[in-house]
């Protein structure tokens, strides 16, 4: 059954499925690349991705943090790399601080 579904969704693009089965009773979205996906009007408007400026990659756009209650960021700096551990700088930059933060520890959530 499988090899039947492949071939048959073969015979198309990802948006001409979208087009034909979108309208219908289906459980049908496109999966979008991340080129797509940091471009989503939905997602922007949520303010979803900052702006982040790498020493080696330059300037793009990412997935910032979303972090419940906290505020959203426009510009971030890139993600530390293995062995950071300033978790509470990196908390701090999303608005995670004191007794927060201290519950966070307390639960063993970070370190």
């Amino acid at each position: 059954m499988r090899q039947a579904f492949r071939r048959v969704f073969a015979t198309r693009d990802r948006d001409e499925w979208v087009v034909e089965l979108g309208p219908l009773d289906t459980c049908v979205s496109p999966v979008n690349t991340i080129a797509e996906v940091v471009d989503d009007r939905q997602l922007g408007a949520r303010d979803v991705f900052v702006a982040v400026n790498h020493p080696e990659h330059g300037r793009f756009r990412q997935v910032g943090p979303i972090v419940p209650g906290a505020a959203r960021l426009r510009e971030a700096v890139p993600v530390p790399g293995p062995g950071a551990t300033d978790v509470g700088a990196v908390l701090a930059e999303v608005g995670i601080t004191g007794e927060a933060l201290e519950a966070l520890r307390r639960e063993g959530i970070v370190g």
